[in-house]
């Protein structure tokens, strides 16, 4: 867990971390996951939601345990000096919401963050400019971001390589369901396509 002990290392009073209501992916997992360790390492963080649309509640029962009583919406964040805030790529627009926490902006997938754009070079630039005086540290978990970022003009100081792990609940019993594997490759058709589609 290097990745969170080297945010927790920052030592912010509090951090807020953004994150999709009730949405179960990877990507939001690992939000989770974040809060959990920045709390276990004694610091204080929450998931912080975005209601995106009606569910049954804001924390998908399968991340409870990760956040249990630090769970916050959106507009309880406390944007102040001190305090940190994680931003997905998939939620850029947050950026300019907040103007004195200190900002990170976590590359899940760059691929997401530029079709959001319609993957337009001008319009995914200009974002980066803005990005160049707002955000303050950008975190990247795969070499593909990281080389990404570089070439967008990202200083190498301003880039920290996160980690994250697979829940044991994905390598119980229950989950294999003792199946005979198959010599199968799935992968997904939206993601690496310059690599797929030939």
């Amino acid at each position: 867990m290097s990745f969170v002990q080297d945010i927790y290392s920052f030592r912010f009073k509090k951090v807020f971390v953004i994150c999709a209501a009730y949405y179960k992916t990877g990507g939001t997992e690992v939000l989770h996951q974040l809060v959990y360790n920045i709390n276990r390492l004694g610091g204080d963080a929450y998931i912080t939601y975005i209601r995106l649309y009606d569910s049954p509640s804001l924390c998908n029962p399968a991340f409870s345990e990760y956040v249990k009583d630090h769970i916050l919406e959106i507009d309880d964040i406390e944007d102040v000096e001190g305090n940190a805030i994680v931003i997905p790529e998939g939620y850029p627009e947050y950026n300019a919401r907040f103007s004195h926490a200190y900002k990170m902006l976590w590359w899940l997938s760059v691929d997401n963050f530029e079709g959001i754009y319609k993957f337009d070079d001008k319009k995914i630039d200009k974002v980066h400019e803005e990005f160049r005086d707002t955000i303050s540290l950008h975190l990247t978990q795969s070499e593909y971001a990281y080389e990404y970022l570089i070439g967008k003009g990202v200083p190498k100081d301003r880039i920290l390589h996160l980690g994250d792990y697979l829940n044991d609940v994905y390598f119980s019993e229950d989950a294999s369901n003792n199946r005979a594997r198959e010599d199968i490759v799935v992968y997904n058709p939206r993601k690496g396509q310059e690599s797929t589609k030939n």
